[in-house]
């Protein structure tokens, strides 16, 4: 199974060009799941025109619908390959303390077909440590009951280091990255996939990163690091379910899917 998730950014400076080159990737990829995050109505209404996505894929959203009613807002959206089983449920999980209208999309397949449950997430933005720490919560007991379980999309924080501004934390807390604090307590059964993976030194997977992106304008006060002298952040994430220990130990781990290989596309 190939899976991708691509944050199509709202705005509107060569949108039009840029949701058809987001097209353009995926047909040539063609993944079983792509998830996106940031979709706003005009890349929903490319998308439902496209005679051959809507021939190989289930498409969660439609025009005028949901987020897609009003320009400023935007959501997450699935596409989903036919040539899958059709899933049992595609439903939006609420966030009770999103003040950004964030919400948590799951895709579940019936047990006979052992095929993970996948979600979709964009997580609070900007400095909101506590909005992002219980979100992330959230995800984890939705996605409890699952033995096969991933979900993806844009975390809003890196795997590296942490933004420049104030987020809130005190004392203890300041002492470790908000990603370490979020693995540690907010998904401790979860795992980040690209750290996994062996990949070349010099590749860190920013999927944030000014050198390659024109269009993110350093130090702009809504880029991630908002002071930083070039921007070059992780953020956009891949988190898998961990093996428990019991399974571990009684060697149920066989036949439980695992991620072969991960790469950063778009950077063309």
């Amino acid at each position: 199974m190939t899976v991708i998730s691509y944050n199509v950014w709202f705005s509107s400076m060569a949108q039009e060009d840029r949701y058809k080159k987001i097209i353009s990737i995926l047909l040539d990829r063609h993944p079983h799941v792509a998830c996106f995050q940031e979709v706003i109505q005009p890349f929903v209404e490319l998308v439902c025109a496209n005679k051959q996505i809507q021939d190989d894929y289930y498409v969660t959203e439609h025009p005028n619908n949901l987020y897609c009613r009003n320009r400023r807002n935007y959501g997450e959206m699935m596409l989903i390959s036919r040539a899958l089983p059709r899933p049992k449920s595609v439903q939006f999980t609420e966030f009770d303390n999103s003040g950004q209208g964030r919400r948590f999309l799951c895709a579940e397949w019936e047990k006979t077909t052992n095929l993970p449950t996948i979600g979709t997430v964009h997580l609070e933005s900007l400095n909101h440590f506590s909005e992002r720490h219980n979100q992330l919560k959230t995800i984890s007991k939705v996605l409890a009951p699952f033995r096969h379980a991933l979900f993806m999309g844009d975390f809003n924080f890196c795997a590296y280091k942490d933004y420049g501004y104030d987020d809130g934390r005190e004392g203890e807390e300041k002492k470790k990255t908000e990603n370490d604090l979020h693995f540690e307590n907010a998904i401790p059964g979860f795992e980040d996939v690209w750290s996994l993976l062996p990949h070349d030194d010099e590749d860190k997977g920013y999927t944030f990163d000014s050198s390659l992106n024109k269009n993110i304008k350093v130090k702009a006060h809504d880029a991630p690091g908002g002071g930083e002298a070039q921007e070059v952040w992780r953020i956009d994430r891949i988190a898998q379910k961990k093996l428990n220990k019991t399974e571990k130990e009684d060697g149920e781990g066989e036949g439980r899917w695992e991620v072969q290989e991960m790469e950063v596309i778009g950077r063309e």
